[in-house]
């Protein structure tokens, strides 16, 4: 009876397992769906086949709202990797930020002149947790960056 409950128990934990390892090992995207708009992307998922039937109207006030909210700021995080006001700052700056950009695309670069200091920032995080984990990843090649609390911009829709 006994070895009958663990067996049981052994299976049901294998099985559950491997339906989250396939639920959530996906990659991730953070809610950026891409170039394509969400309906379009709904209507080309592969696997399977989604019919979506809805009023035109919906798909029009899903894209006035973000058009509408494209240059909203919320509250978030993003990587400083350069803070400097010596001669040269503008010069490095201008060569971290392309340098930067050319290196990671999908990553935005903010450049500002600010307080008699130029200052690149990286990222719109929208939690300390995912700016913190992006901040080790390139710590090795900017060992002087740091996160610091701004207005972000909001993730993209499409």
């Amino acid at each position: 009876m006994m070895i009958k409950k663990i067996f049981i128990t052994t299976v049901i934990t294998l099985s559950v397992g491997a339906t989250w390892a396939q639920v959530y090992n996906t990659p991730e995207k953070d809610s950026v769906i891409g170039s394509t708009h969400i309906f379009d992307q709904l209507s080309q998922a592969q696997g399977g086949h989604i019919v979506i039937k809805q009023n035109q109207q919906i798909q029009n006030l899903v894209t006035s709202h973000s058009l509408r909210n494209t240059n909203k700021k919320i509250s978030g995080f993003r990587v400083r990797i350069f803070f400097d006001s010596g001669q040269n700052a503008r010069q490095q700056s201008e060569n971290i930020a392309a340098t930067f950009a050319a290196n990671n695309p999908d990553i935005p670069v903010y450049r500002v002149y600010e307080d008699l200091y130029y200052k690149v920032a990286i990222g719109d995080f929208r939690t300390k947790s995912d700016a913190t984990r992006y901040l080790r990843i390139i710590k090795r090649d900017y060992p002087l960056a740091f996160i610091i609390k701004e207005n972000i911009n909001y993730p993209s829709l499409y």
